[in-house]
């Protein structure tokens, strides 16, 4: 009886989004009605998971479907995209009133929504593919919601492009691993992985490099981030969904899959060195944009790059706390764009007022003590930690203007630190992620030699007076460092944009933004 309850809320999960979706395509209801329903829909998904969760914990010991995975990965996964959906349809039931096309938008949405959730049930191999290739072909209808556009448009037919070259890897390694393991179900496979002790080499190495691939074109690594930064012109809220809760799957699967990409040294040492450049880069460039919006793009290309890095040094319990720390603030920073700008003001006029050097001496020591307590207590990379160290520092050092302002700020860093350090030290068993990894020293090596090509960059972007050759550097990191140029002429040639400047002008009223 349990189970077959079990099964039924799983069941719903999936559906309730889907029914809700295809009824908003297709109803002639007003677009007040439609928003409302879409809320009530997120209301019930969202109880069906509850619900799902006292049963689950009451009684544990439960048989369930081969092609369902319950785990706390899962648990924790879900609980995320679902409070994520809530409050996108929550917002967007006030933002997207007006639009003419109101059904198609949460027709998009919500089927996005339940192939995201059908990606993170998934126990099998073509489940999970399928859902992975569902969200993608969602999404870009979501992306082309105003087709006036021609940036936007020509950014969703680079996303379009990439994706499918994300999913031929994905299929190719997920082949791979069937073919060797003799096993589509994703437990089977996990469990013979944690049996492997020698590194990988053949087709679990090939089938390795595969998904490090897979998820660098998901995150938008650099040279293939431009779609990022250009579908900005869609919805709020749909930026929203793709930098709270889509894009970062890449982190997923590798943690997903993290027996297999803890012995691949070459998958690891792809992803340190393209996420490594792509966090570095992304990160100085954000520092020359104006727009809030793309500031945000930017930062979240950069964001998960450093999330990849730490896969690839194999601290997966810090990269899922990056991915869930990263997914909240980031649906915030969309849904508030509008305040943002002020926000954005009030931190550039607090950054000219840099402090004194005794202040950012004390800053230093004091965060440095704390960190070197919790590196000793936890242990992991020690390049990491360096790294949080210094950004604490910078964060402590700019509130040094009043006691009260830096009581706080010394607070706040005070409390990441403990949760940071309780999280990497109980969260790992729970989930069963990999304990005790220690990164190679080649690896601490080339994160440290990245870690200072980012702070020189800083230095050198902030330098006061500009002269001509910073300026020429400036300007080109302004630019992108022109990285997404040969992806817009390779898009240009497969999928022209068509759309003339007088046939997008005439179509301004039809689908008003």
């Amino acid at each position: 009886m349990v189970e077959h309850m079990i099964f039924a809320l799983l069941l719903l999960l999936v559906v309730i989004p889907a029914s809700t979706g295809a009824w908003a395509g297709w109803t002639r209801q007003s677009g007040t009605q439609i928003a409302r329903q879409a809320v009530r829909s997120a209301q019930w998904t969202l109880g069906s998971f509850v619900l799902l969760a006292v049963v689950v914990f009451a009684f544990p010991a439960q048989q369930l479907p081969e092609l369902i995975r319950l785990h706390p990965l899962n648990g924790v996964m879900l609980s995320l995209i679902l409070l994520m959906g809530w409050v996108v349809v929550r917002f967007s039931q006030h933002y997207m009133a007006g639009e003419l096309r109101l059904g198609y938008y949460y027709r998009w949405l919500f089927l996005t929504f339940s192939a995201v959730i059908l990606t993170v049930l998934a126990n099998h191999l073509l489940l999970f593919l399928l859902g992975w290739m569902t969200i993608s072909f969602a999404l870009h209808r979501l992306l082309v919601f105003y087709p006036t556009r021609p940036r936007t448009m020509l950014a969703a037919h680079k996303k379009f492009i990439i994706a499918r070259l994300g999913e031929l890897s994905l299929a190719i390694s997920f082949w791979l691993l069937y073919d060797h393991t003799g096993s589509a179900n994703i437990s089977t496979i996990v469990q013979f992985l944690q049996q492997q002790e020698a590194p990988l080499h053949g087709a679990l190495g090939l089938a390795a490099c595969g998904l490090a691939v897979t998820a660098l074109l998901k995150c938008a690594q650099l040279p293939v981030h431009g779609w990022l930064i250009q579908v900005v012109d869609a919805p709020t809220p749909v930026s929203a969904l793709l930098h709270a809760g889509v894009i970062n799957l890449g982190g997923f699967l590798l943690i997903l899959f993290s027996p297999l990409m803890l012995q691949s040294t070459a998958a690891n040492g792809l992803l340190l060195f393209v996420a490594g450049v792509s966090f570095v880069l992304s990160a100085l460039i954000m520092q020359t944009r104006v727009s809030v919006k793309v500031r945000l793009a930017w930062s979240t290309s950069a964001q998960m790059g450093f999330m990849l890095v730490e896969c690839a040094m194999g601290l997966y319990e810090l990269a899922l706390l990056h991915l869930v720390a990263h997914s909240l603030y980031k649906a915030h920073a969309f849904l508030s764009a509008g305040s943002s700008v002020q926000q954005h003001q009030l931190l550039r006029l607090s950054d000219s007022r840099r402090g004194s050097v005794a202040g950012w001496w004390a800053s230093a020591i004091l965060v440095s003590g704390m960190t070197f307590v919790a590196a000793y207590w936890v242990g992991g990379s020690f390049s990491l930690w360096l790294l949080l160290a210094l950004g604490f520092t910078s964060y402590l050092a700019r509130h040094q203007h009043g006691l009260q302002s830096y009581v706080f700020a010394l607070s706040r860093v005070s409390l990441l630190l403990a949760i940071l350090t309780l999280w990497k030290g109980a969260v790992p068993p729970w989930l069963g992620l990999p304990l005790n990894v220690h990164p190679s020293m080649m690896l601490e090596i080339s994160l440290l030699l990245l870690l200072s090509g980012l702070v020189a960059g800083s230095v050198f972007l902030a330098k006061q007076p500009v002269n001509q050759l910073s300026a020429r550097i400036q300007h080109a990191f302004f630019a992108g460092l022109y990285l997404d140029e040969w992806l817009t002429r390779l898009t240009q040639r497969l999928w022209p944009m068509r759309l003339s400047p007088g046939q997008s002008a005439s179509s301004i009223n039809k689908y008003p933004s």
